[in-house]
Parts: structure tokens; C-alpha cells; sequence
């Protein structure tokens, strides 16, 4: 039960991850954009968007300075999932 519980911490999203991943499936969106959407430090974006990059969740693309956000379709799904767990649990 203890090695269950220690992995759920490794999945399940924060507050932040969360409003993070809402703000990216949204068309247009960018670092600074999200940032100030979900009060959210720019740095704080990035540790973040890091870690969904990693984990294939976020594709980020450039076009000049800005870097343009959007879920993969992992993310979408993973998105999805959060989204109907949290309507059930409401």
C-alpha cells in the first residue's frame, strides 16, 4: 500500500499543473500569457512546462520571441481524464 501511495504523487496534477494545462489547450497560448492567466510566476511556468515536456504532455513552438503552447494529444487525454475526475468528485 505505502509504494501505491508514494507513486500517487508522481501522478496526480497541482493546482498549478492543472490551470497550467487548461490555459495551454487554448489556441494562441503562450508562456507570459498563461502566466498571467493562472498567477503564475513566468519562472514558475517554465519549471513546469519543463516537466510536461518532458513527460510529452506540452509542444511548445517559436515563432520569434514567443513560444507557443499546446497539448499533445497525450496531453489531451491526460487533460480529459482530469477534467472528468474532477466533474465526478464535484
Amino acid at each position: 500500500m505505502g509504494a501505491v501511495l508514494s507513486n500517487t504523487k508522481k501522478v496526480l496534477l497541482t493546482d498549478k499543473q492543472f490551470l497550467i494545462l487548461l490555459n495551454c489547450n487554448k489556441k494562441g497560448a503562450y508562456v507570459s500569457k498563461v502566466a498571467k492567466n493562472c498567477d503564475i510566476t513566468y519562472t514558475h511556468v517554465l519549471l513546469i512546462l519543463k516537466l510536461f515536456i518532458k513527460k510529452d504532455v506540452v509542444q511548445v513552438k517559436r515563432n520569434g520571441r514567443k513560444k507557443y503552447l499546446s497539448l499533445t494529444k497525450k496531453g489531451k487525454e491526460v487533460l480529459e481524464a482530469y477534467i472528468t475526475c474532477y466533474n465526478y468528485l464535484r
